[in-house]
């Protein structure tokens, strides 16, 4: 009886296939890359939905009130038009109109109050608190800094998330020509191997074996070319829309800043319309004061300038979302 045993240790070690791998984790980062990217635009939209929120119920807010304050003074003046009428001074249809002016009035504070109860119902259910939450708000301080062009475009192509989305995209093409450039490499690994044999006389009992091992594919048919051209034509692609965002980003803060311009020149005409009611209601004031005026005129004064003031906000909060979607634009929250 003869026995014989032969054990075999092999080590390997691809070598070829790392340009794979790196090409594959070059992709996944891209992936990563435009995910985040997604992330922060989703909340650049968030942010700007709870300023466009926050601004549209202080407004609505402010004309209510100037709403209810004209609705006074109509209620005010059909009482000193029924009094005329009573004296045979003024005819009924003054009455009648004054009538009409209030019920109008009346419609349209109803509708504010149902666009403020909406925004209440849409703020609550953005900032996650109970859709019957009854949040006061509180109007903020104005912005008084200038906006210049400056170095806006640069910022923009720095930070937009659209841009980074476009750059990761086009990061992800090329990881993948890379890849399919990579297909032409022969598979190459290093191994070591270790045999062990009792049995055979004539044989060493232990070898020691170093080398190279290789598969590569003779015949593929195009199958990687094709996949090589496809992967470049992916490239073009993917640079085409990185040209395209970065063009469309370019002429929306041209845009945008325009309209901020705009509405600080709204903003200016406002400030005067406020200054001059506010004189217009000091002078009606005297004039009731010395008996030369009606109490309506005074409440139709206050009433105005309530609406001046109410313009004002809206002006104010005009200026401060064009603001938020340029800084939108420009991918600062």
């Amino acid at each position: 009886h003869h026995s014989f045993l032969l054990s075999t240790t092999t080590a390997a070690q691809p070598l070829t296939q790392y340009f794979k791998i790196h090409a594959g984790v070059s992709v996944a980062r891209a992936d990563a890359g435009v995910a985040h990217s997604d992330e922060i635009r989703a909340g650049n939209e968030i942010t700007l939905k709870m300023k466009q929120l926050y601004f549209g119920l202080l407004s609505a807010q402010r004309r209510k009130q100037a709403a209810e304050l004209r609705i006074a003074a109509g209620e005010e003046r059909l009482g000193e038009a029924r009094n005329g009428v009573e004296a045979g001074a003024i005819l009924q249809l003054k009455v009648l109109e004054g009538q009409a002016q209030i019920a109008e009035a009346r419609h349209a504070l109803g509708s504010l109050e149902d666009a403020i109860s909406d925004m209440r119902v849409e703020l609550n259910d953005l900032t996650g608190l109970p859709l019957d939450t009854d949040v006061e708000l509180v109007a903020p301080e104005p912005e008084t800094t200038d906006v210049t062009t400056g170095d806006l475009i640069s910022g923009a192509l720095a930070h937009n998330p659209e841009v980074a989305a476009a750059q990761q995209t086009l990061k992800k093409a090329r990881a993948g020509l890379s890849a399919a450039h990579a297909e032409y490499i022969p598979e190459v690994g290093a191994f070591a191997q270790y045999v062990h044999q009792d049995g055979v006389p004539l044989l060493t009992e232990n070898n020691s074996v170093l080398g190279l091992r290789m598969n590569w594919t003779l015949l593929e048919f195009g199958k990687r070319s094709g996949q090589v051209h496809e992967r470049k034509a992916q490239v073009e692609q993917a640079e085409e829309n990185l040209r395209h965002v970065e063009n469309r980003v370019r002429v929306d803060i041209e845009k945008e800043v325009r309209k901020v311009r705009r509405a600080e020149t709204g903003l200016a005409a406002a400030r005067e319309s406020v200054a001059a009611r506010t004189e217009m209601r000091r002078i009606t004031a005297n004039q009731v004061e010395a008996n030369t005026a009606n109490a309506s005129a005074l409440k139709e004064a206050e009433g105005q300038l309530a609406e001046a003031e109410a313009i004002l906000f809206q002006a104010e909060a005009e200026r401060s979302i064009a603001r938020a979607e340029l800084q939108r634009t420009v991918g600062h929250k």
